[in-house]
């Protein structure tokens, strides 16, 4: 198969996209490559759902749910339910229109529960976040909410056990080789994305995410070489 990313934009009246039959889940990991823009209005007090599990027609949350989004504050929330306060973690840094790896790591089994939260492979922040468990066989969708501006997102996978810091570090080397969640994999939204018209896909032989971090790595490896010159 080739490669996709896909643009969530409320403006091109996407459709969330959705994959079914997930498993209960007790604690889990999230991660997926992000490309937001810099231009991000922070007066509409609305949410955008960049992953959300078992909302109703609504696109409300239920006690069942858990979902990951960007709010007016620019920041990363990751909630869980519908009633406990969610997790909150501080995503200005990914707003400079780079490809970004992020990954959410929630164990649901103790007294607390706690989530972490990574960026490009290493750990940024971990806080105690609602336990619980999570009942399966609804449906997890990409995209939703009232915000109107547009992130490119490509490799989500979800696993329904807490990676180690070294597999997340292998996930965010690069966009198109991740070793893939057991519970749900990228391509397995192909299909649901090559229905919506609606949906702004790019299917490639390589993401773009591929070549907007091989740009990324060569700036830095320059700016190194200039901030460090050889005596």
């Amino acid at each position: 198969m080739k490669s996709f990313d896909v643009e969530i934009n409320p403006s091109l009246q996407m459709n969330s996209i959705k994959v079914a039959d997930i498993p209960d889940l007790t604690e889990m990991t999230m991660c997926m490559w992000l490309k937001i823009g810099s231009a991000w209005d922070d007066t509409g007090n609305k949410l955008m759902y960049l992953v959300a599990y078992d909302v109703d027609h609504s696109d409300q949350m239920t006690t069942n749910s858990f979902f990951a989004g960007l709010n007016d504050d620019k920041q990363l929330v990751f909630g869980i339910g519908n009633s406990a306060p969610p997790c909150n973690f501080d995503a200005s840094d990914l707003m400079d229109s780079v490809w970004h790896h992020i990954c959410l790591v929630w164990d649901g089994s103790a007294n607390s529960g706690y989530t972490s939260y990574y960026k490009d492979g290493n750990q940024v922040k971990f806080q105690e976040c609602p336990h619980g468990r999570r009942t399966g066989g609804s449906e997890l969708q990409l995209g939703g909410g009232g915000r109107a501006e547009s992130v490119e997102m490509t490799g989500f996978y979800l696993w329904n056990r807490m990676l180690r810091e070294f597999e997340i570090a292998d996930e965010a080397k690069e966009c198109d080789t991740g070793t893939g969640g057991p519970v749900v994999r990228w391509r397995d939204f192909f299909n649901s994305v090559r229905k919506d018209q609606s949906l702004r896909t790019f299917v490639t032989t390589i993401s773009r995410c591929y070549f907007g971090i091989q740009l990324f790595r060569e700036t830095l490896s320059v700016k190194s070489a200039r901030d460090n010159p050889e005596r």
